[in-house]
This record gives structure tokens, C-alpha cells and sequence, in this order.
């Protein structure tokens, strides 16, 4: 089953954790997540990362939403 966006993984080589932000897939085959980890307790942010799905693992199935309305392709090209 593909992983959704949203969805909470972590890399099972490294440990890293975080929110699947971005997803791409390959014609070979590969298909990577861009996972974003929680910011730093000083409030600093800490780089997304990039892993092929085989090595993820979801650590929550719920995956969270960040639906706005009018934005991005729903929204109207700016006239002049």
C-alpha cells in the first residue's frame, strides 16, 4: 500500500521521523517520500529528507490535513 501524504514514518535504517511533505515516483520503479521532522525545541527547523518508500515505516496511520481554501490550482490565474 502506498504511504499518503500526511502520514507520520520513520526510516528504519537511521531512525529519522517526521511527516510525509512530498512524493515522487519514478519509471524504474523508485519511489521516494520527502519527510519532514518536528522543529527543534529552540523553535530552529530542521531539514526535510528524501527516502526510498521499501525503507520507510508508517508510525501513525492517520494522516494529518492542511487544506486551504482558493489555494494553489483552485485558485484563478491574476489578471491585468
Amino acid at each position: 500500500m502506498k504511504t499518503q501524504l500526511g502520514q507520520e514514518v520513520t526510516d528504519t535504517i537511521t531512525g529519522f521521523k517526521g511527516i510525509v511533505v512530498g512524493r515522487v515516483e519514478y519509471i524504474t520503479g523508485c519511489h521516494q517520500l520527502l519527510v519532514q521532522p518536528p522543529m527543534k525545541s529552540d523553535g530552529d527547523f530542521v531539514e526535510s529528507r528524501w527516502f526510498d518508500e521499501d525503507r520507510t515505516a508508517v508510525t501513525n496511520d492517520e494522516p494529518i490535513s492542511l487544506r486551504i481554501e482558493n489555494a494553489g490550482p483552485d485558485k484563478q490565474a491574476p489578471r491585468r
